[in-house]
């Protein structure tokens, strides 16, 4: 069996130490929160919450954030929001501007509880576009 030394200043890590752990920090980043999947303007960067989160039956306000790959705030873009639950689209709702790249649907409706997609599309003035869908769970409990 060989030998295990300590690491040292100046000593390479072994190529396989650092698969490792690039496969176990994908894994953890994977499983913090929803899947998502996206198309369109790679340039344009789609942030999403909800409040609460995880989200319950009843109505839940929705954050999105719009910004350029470099974090600029986007303004002025038409951003829908759609929820799908089994395929089914439910809800479609506006989110309205805030300013400094910020919509807010307040009262976007989650009729039952369960797995859901909620999909953003974000249409820019210059034409751009972009679209994201996040998987989540929608709660039971009591609003």
């Amino acid at each position: 069996m060989p030998r295990r030394t300590p690491l040292t200043p100046g000593r390479r890590v072994p190529t396989t130490s650092l698969a490792l752990l690039a496969v176990v920090a994908a894994v953890a980043v994977a499983s913090c929160g929803g899947e998502e999947r996206r198309t369109g303007d790679a340039d344009l960067q789609v942030g999403l919450r909800f409040r609460p989160d995880p989200p319950r039956v009843g109505t839940a306000e929705v954050g999105v954030e719009v910004s350029e790959v470099d974090w600029t705030p986007h303004n002025g873009a038409t951003v829908i929001l759609t929820g799908l639950r089994d395929g089914v689209t439910l809800v479609v709702d506006t989110a309205r501007g805030q300013g400094a790249g910020r919509y807010l649907a307040p009262a976007f409706r989650f009729e039952a509880g369960g797995d859901w997609v909620v999909r953003v599309r974000v249409e820019t003035i210059q034409g751009r576009w972009v679209e994201v869908e996040r998987a989540l769970r929608v709660d039971v409990g009591s609003s």
